[in-house]
């Protein structure tokens, strides 16, 4: 267990994302010390950048929740896929947290009494209040509708929805299980839980963010880490510290009632 030096009753923290390791994008050097959490868009399937990351992050706690683009490339739906990301990620000495908490439910939390929970949670499209029009155009513009699946295996907007109610539903029984146990909610996406993540209301924004202020302020968690944007992000809603850090290491600070 890394812990900050400064103290045992805090778990110390990196997050990054969107390395876009295969457009060009660099592996950061990992910090000297603590959990490196990876919140996705990292390479895509079968690219040689993962074995760099495997060598770069060797020995160290790497928790990975994938993104959309760590599917392209895949030949079956992102559900199908993942036992192999876990097999992968097992292999390079990570874990892999997509419908996971870290550390697992049947142990003890992290110092500062903090547990993470991370999934992919695809959007709902509903940014905007027009749903069915942003999956017809996602489904025309996005990537995501053309490199992940192969022939009878396309994954659609509509399947990214219906995941993102199996998403949430398991982060809010996470959620109640932290509450149960009187401990600390650190949530780890890829997607973002707000627009106020976003820079601007691009077309593509109903694909990265779904409005999920109201399920923020009623479970609280201490943080949510995410990915899927093109810069830092750093903010609150309500007590909750929402944060981004895409292309490189930011410090995070784990603990009960502060970050």
């Amino acid at each position: 267990m890394d812990t900050d030096s400064r103290g045992e009753g805090v778990t110390r923290g990196w997050l990054a994302s969107d390395l876009d390791l295969d457009a060009g994008g660099s592996v950061p050097p990992a910090p000297e010390e603590g959990v490196l959490v990876l919140a996705g868009d990292l390479a895509v399937r079968g690219s040689p950048h993962w074995k760099a990351l495997a060598e770069a992050y060797r020995g160290r706690t790497v928790l990975w929740v994938p993104g959309n683009r760590d599917y392209h490339g895949a030949p079956r739906r992102p559900a199908k896929t993942d036992p192999d990301l876990a097999r992968e990620a097992a292999r390079r000495g990570w874990t892999l947290l997509q419908r996971r908490t870290w550390p697992d439910e049947d142990g003890p939390p992290a110092p500062g009494n903090v547990r993470l929970a991370g999934c992919t949670l695809w959007t709902d499209f509903a940014l905007g209040g027009d749903a069915e029009g942003n999956m017809e155009r996602a489904a025309g513009t996005q990537s995501d509708y053309r490199w992940i699946g192969g022939w009878g295996e396309r994954w659609t907007p509509e399947e990214a929805s219906a995941e993102h109610e199996r998403g949430l539903e398991w982060l809010t029984e996470a959620a109640e299980e932290c509450r149960v146990r009187g401990e600390e909610l650190v949530v780890v996406t890829h997607h973002a839980p707000s627009a106020g993540s976003l820079r601007g209301d691009g077309e593509d924004a109903a694909c990265r963010a779904s409005d999920l202020e109201e399920w923020v302020r009623e479970w609280a968690p201490v943080a949510w880490l995410h990915g899927s944007v093109e810069g830092p992000v750093d903010y609150r809603i309500g007590p909750t510290r929402v944060m981004a850090s895409p292309g490189g290491w930011a410090e995070v600070r784990l603990e009960g009632g502060a970050t």
